[in-house]
């Protein structure tokens, strides 16, 4: 695999099926790169080829690439009909139940309290805690473990959990 092989120009659009091996040509070009002109134009005629490829597999997919989206949209929104109302009414339902807290609870349901991160001061926390925004996710994390981090308050919330 000393040279690329010799320039030779692509008459007419290739054929789907004629994909060719790129691999090889890809390896000698990554080791070495285009060291003459018959190199370079070789290398800009393998990527009209691959664009002639890459074109006709878009053209050829796209009819069922379509008809599955519409039909994925459709399915969505058919389950969401049903989704949308039930996902409220657990909202509703859990936040009414954490805020009431009962000792004992249905089976399958649990109330724990957590905190939620309220930034009132960004300079005061930690930099380890903000790249590039503050993670609100580390800082929950801590706050539910016991600890503090300035320029955060913590506020007291219940989650409650279902299991099905």
């Amino acid at each position: 695999m000393e040279t690329l092989p010799a320039f030779e120009p692509k008459k007419e659009k290739p054929p789907i099926d004629d994909m060719g091996d790129f691999s090889e040509l890809c390896e000698c070009i990554k080791e070495k790169g285009l060291t003459n002109d018959n190199d370079a134009f070789y290398a800009e005629s393998q990527l009209i080829h691959i664009k002639a490829l890459q074109s006709e597999i878009e053209e050829h997919h796209a009819e069922s690439i379509d008809n599955a989206h519409q039909t994925h949209k459709s399915m969505i929104k058919a389950r969401d009909k049903f989704m949308t109302p039930l996902k409220e009414a657990e909202k509703v339902i859990k936040k009414a139940v954490g805020s009431y807290c009962l000792e004992d609870h249905a089976k399958g349901v649990s109330v724990s309290k957590k905190f939620k991160a309220e930034i009132i001061d960004l300079d005061s926390i930690p930099d380890n805690l903000v790249e590039p925004k503050a993670n609100i996710k580390a800082i929950e994390a801590i706050l539910n473990a016991g600890g503090t981090v300035d320029g955060v308050k913590a506020i007291e919330c219940n989650t409650v959990r279902v299991k099905a």
